[in-house]
């Protein structure tokens, strides 16, 4: 049974009369199918709690709503939970021979040149370039939308990453098929 003395009380900056306490109790009786969103929602046009901007006040009617609960004022509908679909996971991809590490060239751009810069483009490419994220970035692939960059050195060298140009002192080190990593050899 209700405590008629305790129902008086303030929720944010609206006072909470014994009349709003026993609308609230007789709606959330009268249609208890609804969930407590829409019961939430709707209960905020009925006692015309809106925020300046004119939206329903939600944050505070919840808050309400759970503490008239707590005392046993009102009895709400129960949680729904809804078994949403887990994303689809991309199975790993799977790295080949074309990506393993290659021995060392450990050479200025200077001495490697002509140097042109592309952009990845064409599937098998992007699926080179994504092999190579996976197997050679501390990250790994995570399929996001970079766009990547070859780097083709004379014609006998190619480095899949755009950032041995964007280092200062450092010196690109590459392997015949691509990128074998950094060094700080000045």
């Amino acid at each position: 049974m209700p405590n008629q003395e305790s129902v008086n009380l303030w929720q944010g900056d609206r006072e909470i009369t014994i009349e709003d306490v026993a609308y609230i109790r007789t709606f959330a009786q009268q249609f208890s199918g609804l969930s407590r969103k829409e019961l939430t929602y709707t209960l905020c046009e009925h006692l015309h709690w809106m925020t300046a901007a004119g939206q329903p006040k939600y944050t505070a009617c919840t808050k309400l709503l759970l503490r008239l609960e707590a005392t046993g004022e009102v009895e709400l509908p129960p949680t729904r939970t809804y078994n949403r679909p887990s994303p689809k996971k991309k199975p790993p991809l799977s790295l080949s021979a074309r990506t393993d590490p290659q021995a060392v060239l450990n050479k200025s751009l200077s001495e490697l040149e002509p140097v042109r810069l592309e952009p990845v483009s064409g599937r098998e490419n992007e699926r080179l370039w994504n092999e190579y994220v996976e197997r050679h970035h501390p990250l790994g692939y995570k399929n996001l939308s970079v766009i990547g960059c070859v780097i083709l050195l004379n014609q006998d060298h190619i480095c899949w990453d755009v950032s041995c140009l964007l280092e200062r002192p450092r010196h690109c080190q590459l392997g015949s098929n691509g990128l074998a990593g950094l060094s700080d050899n000045g």
